[in-house]
């Protein structure tokens, strides 16, 4: 993407204190990520979408940014882009404002992640659905995410916190056509 459309992908539509989230893709800890090129025959460079905003809103060049600069949140909302929630600190001063809001330590699962997809009673209820027949195709297309993913869930590679992960997966020709 160039950077000129950046902020095509971003919801602003809940006003200037609102929290505007990043709509494309996401990283595993619900930051939004980008791959942005900055000029013609400029090779593409992923960033957080936090760090583009402030950048953006603050007239610098997300690339030339300094890797110890550290773009923080005040909303602690990982996909948030409005540059008002957002402002610069250093590696130090973002651990001790992830520990001051008590996120430190266990990692987040299933809902608590900001960028999931899946409830626990979705999960809960592709598994017994598994169970009862469906294949993973029809399943991930019922709710809405990847194959891969709702094999994962249905498996407990993802979600193992759930109770009735599927061990034995029906055959790969099962699994994948739903025969």
């Amino acid at each position: 993407m160039h950077i000129k459309l950046f902020w095509d992908y971003v919801d602003s539509s809940g006003g200037p204190d609102a929290c505007w989230p990043w709509l494309r893709g996401h990283r595993s800890s619900g930051y939004g990520a980008v791959n942005l090129r900055t000029g013609r025959g400029v090779p593409l460079r992923g960033f957080a979408a936090s760090r583009v905003a402030w950048a953006l809103a603050n007239d610098r060049d997300p690339c030339s940014m300094d890797r110890t600069e550290h773009v923080l949140h005040r909303c602690d909302n990982p996909p948030c882009c409005n540059p008002a929630h957002l402002y610069l600190g250093t590696h130090s001063e973002n651990m001790a404002d992830m520990v001051a809001k008590g996120r430190q330590g266990r990692r987040q699962r299933g809902e608590e992640r900001p960028a999931h997809k899946l409830t626990e009673a979705d999960v809960l209820a592709a598994r017994a659905a598994y169970r009862a027949g469906d294949s993973t195709p029809v399943l991930a297309a019922r709710y809405g995410v990847g194959q891969a993913a709702m094999y994962n869930a249905i498996t407990g590679k993802t979600w193992a916190f759930l109770p009735g992960a599927v061990k034995a997966m029906r055959s790969s020709t099962q699994h994948l056509h739903g025969h």
